[in-house]
């Protein structure tokens, strides 16, 4: 979603070939400038997301691109699965649920990640972020019930 503050993104189901070796985000929001001035409830959640790469590249499965200090982030009940297959020395990062944006408050609860990763030629030297939130020195965060598994080959 570009320039989408104060958005719902739900229900969606959204796979990759098994192929792709470029960088990619299952769901993503990105705006030109971060807005200001305003009070928004993010939520990305009851998505699957199911993403294949077979080349050196980043991938991210729901990334929610900007906070704001007012604003609420809710990422919750997603299914997200990252195959990271490559065959040669790999340290594209990998990160499942990126919700580590200024806000007021910050809940992303009951999701599953599974992080399957294998190469075969040279190092896997990935950075691997299953979940990460943030805030403000005044947020309330909440990160209860994720299950997260992380698969090496």
């Amino acid at each position: 979603m570009r320039n989408a503050a104060g958005n719902s993104i739900r229900f969606n189901t959204i796979n990759t070939a098994a192929s792709l070796t470029v960088a990619m985000i299952g769901i993503n929001v990105s705006s030109g400038t971060t807005p200001s001035g305003v009070t928004y409830t993010s939520t990305i959640s009851d998505n699957t997301v199911s993403l294949t790469n077979t080349g050196t590249t980043a991938i991210t499965g729901i990334d929610f691109g900007h906070g704001i200090s007012t604003g609420t982030i809710v990422g919750s009940n997603n299914s997200i699965t990252i195959n990271q297959n490559a065959s040669a020395a790999n340290s594209g990062a990998v990160t499942a649920l990126k919700a580590n944006y200024t806000s007021a408050s910050n809940t992303c609860n009951n999701n599953t990640v599974i992080l399957n990763q294998s190469e075969t030629t040279g190092a896997l030297s990935s950075t691997t972020i299953g979940v990460t939130l943030a805030g403000t020195a005044t947020s309330t965060i909440t990160a209860n019930s994720n299950n997260i598994i992380r698969r090496f080959k």
